[in-house]
């Protein structure tokens, strides 16, 4: 069964486990298997497949095809069946035609994306084995790596020096470490817990063990995408105020000011702040600074030009403050590529993020 994480993780290890009806050598691949039929695969979505005459029919929605099967009965009541014959038996042939290149290449396609598809190191059978991960289940043992994507909100079993970045969900720059704390204190957030590891996140350093509580839209990364796919229409006052807000940063940052937002909440004092701590803010207003380019920035670039040497410009700013800086020291910009930048931290964290503007 899918369990409450912010209620297992104050259970001991056995009390976890009677209640996902699992134990320390995992689930059998007859269980697991009765399991996917009651809770349904490990994926936020699922694509719909179609019968051949329904995807027939839907190739058959084409003006063309529309304009040829009226000049087939045209031709029909005209009494020339021959045409009508010839024209009909070229739309089912171009419909076929069609049916089966594209079937092909949906084949293939799915040929290339099972070889690629993510796996899970998995005690089944009290064994260790890789399986796909939409083949997870509540119930399974996993096992943890440095590089490993999470396929699952999971609670800890073992861990050692385990760290995760986790920042699709909390928005944390910096990887988190998780650890097994058998005396979890009282949390507001199932965030906050140390011991729990969520899907949408990885595995940055360290190893663990983790029992699988929740998959697929159970996760919390799954309530957050079925909560945006269901979030209220916006009210005229939030759609103005949002334009407002946009036309005053557009507007300064037009002008090559560097804009920021200030906001802010009344909190408890802790001991710790964390990024779910910066949510549900109120606007205080904006904080325009302005840092014009070198006097004799222009000068450099075009004596640069003179030497046929390609003008590249790195910078932190939007495109918007970019663009009225190159005009200040006379750079014709072309385009901007945005990059990031891994300076000093793990891979695959971005330390921030940069426009590269070309002249």
């Amino acid at each position: 069964m899918h369990g409450d994480l912010k209620d297992l993780i104050y259970l001991s290890q056995k009390e976890m486990f009677q209640i996902l009806t699992s134990s320390e050598t995992g689930l059998s691949s007859t269980e697991a298997k009765k399991r996917i039929e009651e809770f349904g695969y490990n994926e936020l979505s699922k694509i719909q497949k179609h019968s051949i005459i329904i995807e027939s029919l839907a190739r058959s929605v084409n003006p063309l095809f529309a304009v040829l099967i009226i000049s087939a009965i045209i031709s029909g009541v005209m009494g020339n069946a021959i045409s009508a014959s010839i024209i009909i038996l070229m739309v089912i042939l171009s419909v076929a035609i069609d049916y089966i290149q594209s079937h092909r290449s949906f084949v293939e396609v799915e040929k290339l994306k099972a070889s690629v598809a993510a796996k899970v190191t998995t005690l089944r059978d009290n064994k260790w084995e890789d399986i796909l991960a939409r083949e997870i289940v509540p119930g399974d043992i996993i096992y943890l790596s440095a590089g490993d994507l999470i396929p699952a909100d999971s609670i800890l079993i073992t861990a050692k020096d385990l760290h995760v970045q986790q920042a699709a969900l909390t928005g944390e720059s910096l990887p988190i470490e998780k650890e097994v704390n058998t005396n979890e204190k009282k949390i507001e957030s199932v965030f906050e817990s140390m011991k729990v590891v969520f899907s949408g996140s990885s595995v940055v350093s360290g190893i663990a063990t983790a029992v699988v509580v929740s998959t697929g839209l159970h996760t919390e990364l799954g309530k957050i995408a079925k909560s945006l796919s269901l979030r209220p229409p916006k009210t005229e006052i939030d759609r103005d105020a949002n334009i407002k807000f946009k036309n005053i940063y557009e507007t300064f940052s037009a002008q090559g000011y560097r804009v920021l937002a200030v906001a802010y909440r009344e909190v408890t004092s802790q001991v710790a702040y964390r990024a779910q701590d910066e949510l549900s803010l109120t606007l205080l207003g904006f904080l325009v600074f302005c840092d014009p380019p070198l006097v004799d920035a222009a000068e450099v670039i075009n004596l640069l030009k003179e030497m046929k040497v390609n003008v590249k410009i790195l910078t932190g700013d939007n495109e918007l403050v970019t663009q009225t800086i190159c005009r200040q020291v006379g750079s014709n910009l072309k385009k901007t590529v945005p990059i990031g930048l891994q300076t000093g931290i793990p891979i695959g964290q971005p330390y921030s993020s940069f426009n590269v503007a070309a002249d």
